[in-house]
Order: C-alpha cells, then structure tokens, then sequence
C-alpha cells in the first residue's frame, strides 16, 4: 500500500468555503476512517488532534508541507524498511503538525501509521520518525495482541526496539533525548521498585505512568526500554530477529534483567 496521497486532501481543504472544522474533519478525517475501526471522522479528528495534527484554523500554515519532497522520502524510505524487516503493508499517512507543538511527531496503529511533520523538517529526521513507528507497527504484527492485551514489558520492550532501530540506521544522533536521560545505576532502583512489580500489567491505557515517569524521572520508562534493548542487541543485533524475538527473553539476557 503506498504513502497516501494526503497532499491532495490538504489542496481540497484549501480550496472549501463551508465551516473551517467541518471542512477540517470531511477533508481530512474521514479519509481515514477504513483504517480506524468503528470510527467516526469526529472521532478520528479528536484522536488526531491530541497526537499532534494541525488545528483547523492553522489551514493556511498548513500549506507550507505541500512544497516539499516529504510524501516522495517516506515512499522511498517505507519501501526499503519493508523489505528489510520483512513487514506487513499498512497506510502511511503524512500530515501537517500543528504549530504549538514540536517540528515532529508520529503514531501507530494496527492498520496505519500517521506521522505529523513541519516543512521545516529534514530527511534524515523525517526518515528516523518513519523508522521509529514502523517498527512499532512491524512489533505489534508480530505479538498479534489488542492494546489491551499488552504487558507494560512489552510496552517497554516496544519503545526500546524502535529507538534501537533507529540508531542503528540512521545514527545515535537521531535518538530520542529520553535514551539517554539515564544510566544503569540510576535505573536499576526504579525498575526494582516499580516497574518489575507491574511488568504483567495489560492495557497500553495503563502503561503511561511507568512510561511517562514523573517530573523528578521524566520518560524513564521510554529509556529502561531503550537500556534493555540496546544491552540484550550487543548479543543480537539483527534487527529483523529482534523484532521477532519474544520480550522475556530480551529481559533475561539483558543487563537489567541479568
């Protein structure tokens, strides 16, 4: 399935005179709604919006991403990584990032990914955000799991391969910042004290505490996830095996579960 032709939604978008959020939510939320289940376009467009997507009176900044090369780089790029992880086919779909927000962002889901990007992005930065959800999306098909399925060490484990992936193909510099906020020796107590306790815990809805942290450990759950995987990957660092090897078993040979 190719990048979706999202530029032709913003054009439409554009180009109507009716009510700015219902045109924001026909042109470009229902598109969507094959790839969302049992979703309304309102539903879709409130999902969208928390994640990151231009807001329907940003219209005219949203232009700017239509001078781009943006939707030729992910198809590119999106044909090469599916070939390499040998991964399923899902909808890729590019979309201005609202201006109150960073220049990037992105999300996966079971049949599409989304990534929310400024004209002012660079390639290499575009590539790394597109690597980081399709890992995810090429996870997820493997575990076969509903989000409320998922263990919190899955959760962990889920962060961790993408951003591993991430630094193995386009460099530690496009790493998130939360990777390296802290050491082991900083990690192993929190993960002792609160995060192996809950490491059965279903339910991503559940996950955000342990992963988020809290003002004192911001993202400390994102980067355990990162320590596991980037320690157990100096065994096995195929990135196609690595995403088909199950969580417990990155755990145990890794250096926090050690």
């Amino acid at each position: 399935m190719p990048v979706l032709k999202t530029e032709d939604w913003l054009l439409q978008l554009l180009d109507c005179k009716t009510d700015v959020i219902r045109a924001h939510s026909e042109c470009i939320c229902a598109p969507l709604i094959p790839y969302f289940q049992n979703a309304t376009s309102g539903e879709i467009q409130f999902e969208l919006l928390r994640q990151g997507l231009f807001k329907p009176e940003e219209i005219q900044h949203s232009k700017q991403l239509l001078s781009t090369t943006v939707w030729q780089t992910v198809q590119q790029e999106f044909e090469r990584l599916r070939l390499l992880w040998n991964g399923p086919d899902v909808a890729v779909v590019i979309l201005p990032i609202t201006k109150e927000g960073p220049q990037k962002n992105g999300v996966a889901y079971r049949r599409t990914l989304v990534l929310f990007v400024s004209a002012l992005i660079e390639e290499k930065e575009l590539k790394a955000l597109l690597a980081h959800e399709y890992n995810h999306v090429c996870r997820l098909a493997f575990l076969q799991q509903r989000p409320d399925q998922i263990t919190l060490l899955n959760s962990l484990i889920i962060e961790g391969l993408a951003e591993h992936a991430v630094e193995q193909l386009y460099g530690e510099e496009f790493l998130s910042p939360w990777t390296k906020s802290y050491t082991i020796e900083e990690i192993i107590p929190i993960w002792k004290q609160y995060i192996m306790p809950n490491l059965q815990l279903k339910g991503v809805s559940n996950h955000r505490e342990f992963l988020y942290g809290n003002s004192k450990m911001p993202w400390i759950g994102y980067c355990i996830g990162y320590r596991i995987v980037q320690s157990f990957a100096a065994q096995q660092s195929d990135l196609t095996t690595l995403l088909t090897t199950p969580a417990q078993e990155i755990l145990a040979n890794s250096q926090i579960g050690i």
